[in-house]
């Protein structure tokens, strides 16, 4: 089956918990949870990572049609960072540091959790054509803004968040949580709980991918 290049999903999760996740979310600059299959319970008792855990499983589980999901899937990993005026993410995309050939998530998807306010700036731009073939050098992306309980599933591809150019807020960030779909387990460079400021092992600058 060819899969769309990108989908989007609005309002589809609840609004109660989406918002409980970005109050949550505010509390840590960035953090990175342990992958999980859908089929186990939460591993620890932090309650950031059971709320982020139960908006995935919603997601993968429940709404996402099976005619878009792989026959057989491992589970998914979850991060977040928190972007204030003048932030934005790199280039970049999301691989399995510890696979011998290059190896991508089934599908790249991310949660924006908040604001509820808007914003300007803070835009997901995904290059859909494939990293394998194109890097990153064609610079004629799709963009889609930022807006509170959207989701955002993509064929894994070179990807970018533009600077967040104005929050209605100053202490309202813009938090967006990654939550890509694995054929395969993976061992997320952060196994323990949130590590502020650390980069995710996942992420890579399309530089650094060799064809």
């Amino acid at each position: 089956m060819t899969l769309p290049n990108i989908i989007l999903f609005d309002d589809v999760l609840d609004q109660d918990l989406i918002e409980t996740a970005y109050e949550l979310g505010k509390k840590r600059n960035a953090a990175s949870y342990p992958f999980f299959n859908f089929s186990d319970g939460p591993d620890d008792e932090d309650p950031t990572f059971k709320v982020m855990r139960e908006l995935a499983y919603d997601l993968w589980v429940n709404i996402v049609p099976e005619i878009l999901k792989p026959e057989k899937y491992a589970g998914t990993e979850l991060w977040h960072n928190n972007m204030y005026e003048g932030d934005g993410l790199h280039e970049h995309v999301d691989v399995d540091e510890k696979a011998e050939e290059l190896s991508a998530p089934y599908w790249g998807g991310v949660m924006y959790l908040g604001p509820k306010e808007p914003m300007r700036g803070g835009s997901l731009h995904a290059n859909v054509t494939s990293y394998k073939v194109n890097l990153g050098r064609e610079r004629k992306p799709l963009i889609v803004p930022f807006k509170q309980n959207r989701v955002v599933l993509f064929q894994e591809c070179v990807h970018w968040v533009g600077p967040v150019l104005q929050l209605a807020n100053s202490d309202q960030p813009r938090i967006a949580l990654a939550c890509p779909l694995w054929e395969h387990p993976i061992d997320p460079f952060v196994r323990n709980g949130p590590h502020a400021n650390e980069p995710h092992s996942n992420v890579r600058h399309w530089s650094e991918i060799k064809q």
